[in-house]
């Protein structure tokens, strides 16, 4: 696998290199770009305090060495690790570089290397070099996350040849004893250091790589929840807690305005209560809920039909309810237009059986009407009377046939509020067919 770089904007234009440090090169550059720059910041000022107190120690070598050539070397000495310990600090402040934490590591080694060559070689006493400046090196020894173990151990022992190499030359330590016992610590100390520090690497980027799963595993959550086709709702007692983007779609509120309000802000007013008490007995119970249907207003006054399930959950350490909502508005308009359907054929149904049960009877009454009216005068008393009864035979015989064209269902109000079948409206323009032929009309 290819070595990969990408801009790292807090680095000042330098690139982020895979190293090999994890087995994703993406993860790797990201924690490089987001961890890095605090422990950067950490070190230079670790590396800081610790060149600071290495540098004050020099009041011990005062007191335990006199004003005398080994004091001047000594302070030299300190006065070099504060300077190398202040460089990564100075190099930080300036545009045009990035911290070097091989700057750091040269300060720490190095005053880990002098103080241990001046305590071994019994040059000075008291607890002016040890402990204090030994806790700070192994502190920021502990910070560190190199990016390649192999350089900070090259690296230590080539300071701690330095050491021995800078110490023999101004006679600090001659004998040989001396020389090896004071290289075996400092090859000691820089182990431990390289041990303390891939402990707290590996540690780092185990933590790292458990974090980066939580938020991928949160990122593909929130993606499957932001872009579901159904409400998700979390409410407490009263309170709502988190809606995902359908919520605010059907209601028309934005998210900022939906949490933290009553849940029942958004419900109509005639089901709130009815809901209300269902969710506060459910929660008292703490139990799953069942479908129930209620309907949500949205700001532009529109009414959608929701059907809600929900389980109860712990949310963010305290008990609240999970609610998944479908709109159901175009079912129940579907619903309510199949009970329409079943009214309309029913009507038809029952208008074709009456057609049928009264078209033979009522051509009986016309044709015997029109006997009896030719048999009468027009002098007649009862010739008018028939002419009333052929009348309304043909008008009956006008009202079946508007019965079997029936094609719709629908209704007027009559005589206050009932409601009855309104046959203008309900009736085609043509007969329905297979509707039998309206009787003839008898002329009077």
């Amino acid at each position: 696998m290819t070595k990969q770089a990408v801009a790292d904007p807090a680095s000042r234009g330098q690139a982020l290199t895979w190293a090999g440090e994890f087995a994703d090169p993406a993860w790797e550059l990201a924690y490089q770009e987001h961890s890095w720059p605090e422990l950067s910041r950490l070190i230079r000022l670790s590396a800081m305090i610790g060149g600071i107190m290495f540098f004050a120690a020099g009041v011990v070598d005062y007191l335990a060495m006199g004003p005398g050539r080994a004091f001047l070397l000594c302070q030299a000495a300190r006065l070099a690790s504060l300077a190398v310990a202040m460089l990564p600090w100075a190099m930080a402040r300036r545009p045009a570089y990035s911290p070097n934490i091989s700057w750091a590591v040269l300060a720490m080694e190095l005053g880990f290397g002098l103080t241990l060559a001046l305590v071994v070689g019994h040059k000075t006493a008291g607890p002016g070099t040890m402990p204090s400046t030994m806790i700070i090196m192994v502190v920021v020894f502990y910070v560190i996350p190199p990016v390649r173990l192999a350089a900070l151990t090259l690296g230590g022992v080539v300071v701690s040849a330095l050491c021995l190499a800078t110490l023999g030359l101004t006679n600090h330590g001659v004998d040989f004893k001396y020389i090896l016992n004071t290289a075996l610590l400092m090859v000691l100390v820089n182990m431990f250091g390289v041990l303390l520090v891939g402990r707290q690497n590996a540690l780092r980027r185990r933590s790292f790589e458990q974090m980066r799963r939580l938020a991928d595993a949160e990122g593909k959550y929130r993606l499957v929840v932001e872009n579901a086709v159904e409400g998700i709702v979390v409410v407490d007692e009263d309170r709502v807690l988190y809606v995902n983007p359908w919520v605010e779609h059907v209601t028309g509120l934005p998210r900022e305005r939906l949490i933290g309000r009553p849940f029942t802000a958004v419900i109509d007013p005639d089901d709130r209560q009815s809901v209300a008490g269902s969710h506060a007995r459910r929660m008292a119970e703490s139990r799953a809920y069942g479908a129930k249907r209620f309907r949500v207003g949205a700001v532009d006054g529109r009414l959608a039909w929701v059907e809600a399930t929900g389980v109860f959950v712990q949310w963010e350490g305290r008990p609240a309810a999970l609610y998944f909502l479908s709109d159901i508005t175009d079912r129940l308009l579907a619903e309510e237009q199949e009970r329409l359907n079943q009214k309309v054929e029913a009507a038809i149904q029952t208008a074709g059986a009456a057609c049928h049960e009264l078209n033979q009877p009522l051509q009986t009454v016309l044709m015997q009407a029109e006997l009896i009216m030719l048999a009468l005068d027009d002098s007649h008393p009862l010739h008018g009377r028939m002419s009333r009864i052929i009348e309304a035979a043909n008008q009956m015989a006008r009202v079946t046939q508007r019965l079997n064209r029936i094609t719709s269902f629908h209704t007027k109000v009559y005589i206050g509020r009932e409601m009855i079948l309104d046959l203008e409206r309900s009736t085609a323009e043509q007969p329905a067919a297979g509707a039998p032929p309206a009787p003839p009309e008898a002329a009077t």
